[in-house]
């Protein structure tokens, strides 16, 4: 049996056990507490730390207005974002807490961030708070503090273009263009090509079908003609219409695959912007015709020019040389990234009917100059304004026109000359008989545009005058500044051929004016618009914007 001393031994090895288990319990327990503790602190850390860089990405875009030092903007917002969103109590981790660069895509399909990137589009945030206090003291370093990191994109971009009107747009003329360019025969007509230009294609899903890699490989991968038409069509949605995949079918069947095009440069995508470009859209037109301007092999292309127009006979020539081509463009108020179309040099050449029983031929010249467009900032989507807002400024260059000949179009540096009209004999004395004159066509003009969305299909504004109204100005002020003159130099003294040379020239003058003020509509309008030129004014087209909200992409 056991006795009382026995049992109270046996109570007093409980009690022990007891205290021990309960001091066990509260341990555990404060363990559990500081561990939650912990995890709530880290959580609220990271939710801090995302949406300092979310409000400092929205800054740092400019999708408020514009800035003019976005690493000092970020920082600023950040800290504001702090006192916001956490009452100050989260420190930025010296200097390189807020950071601005560009978000990138690896091979495995992960978005990286990339530090001082050329146009930045992203900003990443690092913060740091200290470890909340413990129910149970440890010798952990008391240096530890928390952590979080987040990076958020914000970079608001638009698609722009500056087109040629087609309403003056000649078919055969055209389809000859498209030929020289792309090394294929094509019967396109004016409806198809129209088509184009009426439909829109996502940057990200031409990249995709190219399957060439990323959007960054695919951008800076030169292809054949025919396979960025074949990827151009493909990469329309199925709603697009059908005839427009035909046509952009059409020319990659018949296009030489020797021809190459860059598609980031006729995308119109900076080095740098691949990736934000990818959610971009596109003017499948505008990038046709950049398309096959880049594609020519040739510097010059001659094309005939079958013209009806009284005092014309046979078919002329069109030799039109592209100083610089169309560039359409994916841009942002910070990159400086100019729009445009083409930069062409034209030489006219028309037999023209015997003046007097002598054969005639009338040459003229044309210096085309590029209109541009330039995306000033982009004000996002906010409350109360619903849409984007684009802010462009655009430029109209003046073109000049003249009478006469380049003196070596395909030179270093062409300079128009006088052309001889037509070689006479009077009284047994050869004579040379030269025309010139020169005109402005349109001239320079700065305008500020805005475009407000939303940008469900894409939105044309027109500055200066239509290229068919400033040629017929031009035209006319060719025609009254008509010059004519003959060689050898004083013969025109002499009083026995004046008399019998002056009547000559006389009827020259009558006879190049009706044919001068009919050139604007009948030959050098139809032949520009193909070009992608427009003269005394530009049509500048918002096709799309995007990116003009932030978004997380590493926390």
């Amino acid at each position: 049996m056991r006795g009382p001393r026995s049992a109270l031994r046996q109570r007093g090895v409980a009690l022990v056990f007891a205290a021990i288990s309960m001091v066990a319990s509260l341990a555990a327990l404060a363990l559990a507490i500081d561990i939650g503790r912990l995890y709530f602190e880290r959580r609220d850390l990271q939710r801090v730390t995302s949406l300092a860089a979310l409000d400092a990405a929205r800054i740092a875009s400019g999708c408020v207005g514009p800035i003019e030092n976005p690493d000092a903007a970020a920082y600023n917002e950040a800290r504001a974002s702090l006192v916001r969103n956490s009452g100050g109590d989260s420190d930025l981790t010296g200097g390189g807490a807020v950071t601005l660069g560009r978000a990138q895509t690896g091979a495995d399909g992960v978005q990286n961030f990339i530090p001082s990137a050329p146009v930045p589009s992203a900003v990443q945030v690092r913060l740091q708070r200290e470890l909340p206090a413990r129910l149970i003291p440890s010798g952990a370093n008391a240096a530890l503090k928390l952590q979080a990191v987040a990076a958020a994109q914000a970079l608001p971009l638009a698609t722009l273009s500056v087109g040629s009107g087609l309403a003056e747009l000649s078919p055969g003329l055209l389809n000859q263009l498209l030929e020289r360019q792309l090394g294929g025969p094509l019967d396109l007509s004016l409806l198809s090509y129209r088509g184009l230009f009426n439909a829109t294609a996502r940057i990200g899903d031409i990249s995709a079908e190219a399957n060439l890699g990323t959007p960054t490989e695919f951008l800076s991968t030169n292809v054949s003609a025919a396979d960025f038409f074949g990827t151009l069509a493909n990469s329309l949605s199925a709603g697009a219409d059908s005839a427009t995949r035909s046509t952009l079918e059409t020319i990659a069947a018949t296009a030489d695959a020797s021809r190459q095009v860059a598609p980031g440069g006729v995308l119109g995508v900076p080095p740098g912007l691949e990736d934000a470009a990818s959610a971009a859209v596109i003017n499948v037109g505008a990038v046709a015709e950049a398309a096959a301007q880049s594609a020519n092999g040739e510097n010059l292309i001659v094309l005939p020019a079958d013209i009806n127009i009284p005092g014309v006979t046979g078919p002329g020539s069109v030799s039109a040389r592209l100083i610089q081509t169309a560039n359409p463009v994916v841009g942002s108020a910070n990159d400086g990234e100019v729009a445009s179309n083409a930069q062409a040099l034209i030489q006219v050449d028309l037999p023209l009917l015997p003046i007097l029983g002598t054969p005639a031929r009338l040459k003229l010249w044309l210096q085309a100059a590029q209109a541009t467009a330039q995306v000033v900032e982009i004000e996002c989507a906010r409350s109360g304004q619903p849409h984007p807002v684009v802010h462009v400024r655009a430029r109209a260059s003046a073109a000049r026109l003249g009478i006469g000949e380049f003196d070596n179009i395909n030179g270093a540096n062409p300079q128009p000359r006088a052309a001889p009209l037509m070689s006479l004999n009077v009284l047994g004395i050869p004579i040379s008989v030269t025309v010139s004159a020169m005109t402005d066509v349109g001239q320079a003009e700065d305008a500020e545009l805005i475009f407000r969305g939303p940008f469900e299909s894409p939105q044309m504004q027109r500055i200066g005058s239509t290229t068919g109204e400033a040629l017929a100005q031009a035209t006319g002020s060719l025609a009254r500044s008509l010059r004519i003159d003959v060689t050898p130099v004083g013969v025109m003294s002499n009083p026995l051929i004046r008399p019998v040379l002056q009547p000559l020239l006389n009827t020259l003058s009558a006879t190049l004016t009706p044919i001068l003020n009919q050139l604007d509509d009948q030959l050098l309008a139809p032949a520009l618009a193909p070009l992608g030129l427009t003269l005394g004014g530009a049509e500048i087209t918002v096709t799309s914007v995007t990116g003009d909200q932030p978004v997380l992409f590493k926390r």
